[in-house]
């Protein structure tokens, strides 16, 4: 084992006064796992608030066995990650091993297909898995690695855990967000090293793909490409930005030279947070506070 690889970062972190231990019963855990970071939220399903929120990130990560190390140590060093007395345990898949796929169309014995129009598989490593969007008549077939499932399924023994994809937190927290907003909404999500861009037109949902950068004007060329392709007007339609970027930052400034029409984004509508997290920017968590809003 590589110990520098097991090293993890807390970066962000707010706790609710009004969390309690004596009631995880009536507590979702949420966590969001990339290849190297990790998001933990938790719920309570009672009053739909939100009463935890923390962010990690491994650095040190190169491996899949580097990650379920680093996963380990982080779990046995956290206070409540061990706990198995949750009402759910969901959890959300970041990788780009994924694809949406119309749910008239869609035929489990085909799953492994379907991903690999986008990205290839390893299956002594990787697991197959799908959830369906009723609402949007469409099938998240996405891989797991089976390590890290592994490792879940050792850690939560007495619950079924559910799993998702991180496409799908945020396509269904953003068709909830403009369900009832006319017109073009073009939706930028800055991830680490990563794009997203989604389009919501007169409330419905019509793209959305995931973009590998290298550097910051990668955004602003994969954006350019979906802008164009989609025959969206930059001067009058509506952008909207989320995730690690800073309101007074120059990556902003630069942004909004190629899309005049750029805001930040809200949080996604419906949940209950206390002041305790008005030190969070509104525009970032979009994808992870929306996973409370699947099931």
């Amino acid at each position: 084992m590589n110990v520098s690889s097991t090293q993890f970062r807390l970066i962000r972190k707010e706790k609710d006064p009004k969390f309690n231990i004596d009631h995880l019963e009536h507590y979702n855990l949420l966590l969001q796992a990339g290849f190297s970071d990790m998001q933990l939220c938790i719920t309570d399903t009672r009053k739909n608030r939100i009463l935890l929120l923390e962010d990690y990130v491994m650095p040190g990560v190169s491996s899949q066995n580097d990650r379920i190390d680093c996963l380990d140590s982080l779990f046995d060093d956290h206070h409540l990650l061990l706990a198995g007395f949750w009402k759910k345990v969901k959890i959300i898949v970041k990788n780009k091993k994924f694809s949406l796929v119309p749910q008239d169309l869609f035929l489990h014995e085909n799953i492994q297909e379907y991903i690999e129009v986008n990205s290839s598989i390893l299956p002594s490593e990787e697991i197959c898995l799908f959830n369906t969007n009723d609402d949007l008549s469409l099938v998240n077939a996405f891989v797991v690695h089976k390590g890290v499932r592994e490792f879940i399924e050792k850690t939560y023994q007495s619950k079924d855990i559910e799993y998702y994809h991180q496409s799908s937190s945020f396509v269904n927290g953003l068709t909830r967000h403009f369900a009832e907003d006319p017109g073009k909404n073009i939706c930028l999500y800055l991830d680490r090293f990563v794009l997203h861009i989604a389009v919501i037109i007169n409330s419905k949902f019509i793209f959305y793909n995931q973009f590998p950068v290298k550097t910051f004007e990668d955004y602003i060329r994969y954006a350019g490409y979906v802008v164009d392709e989609l025959e969206i007007d930059i001067r009058n339609d509506k952008f909207h930005v989320w995730g690690y970027l800073g309101r007074n930052s120059k990556h902003f400034d630069k942004l909004k030279k190629s899309f005049p029409n750029l805001k930040f984004g809200d949080r996604p509508k419906g949940l209950k947070m206390g002041y305790v997290f008005d030190s969070i920017p509104d525009h970032q968590y979009f994808d992870l506070l929306s996973f409370n809003f699947l099931s």
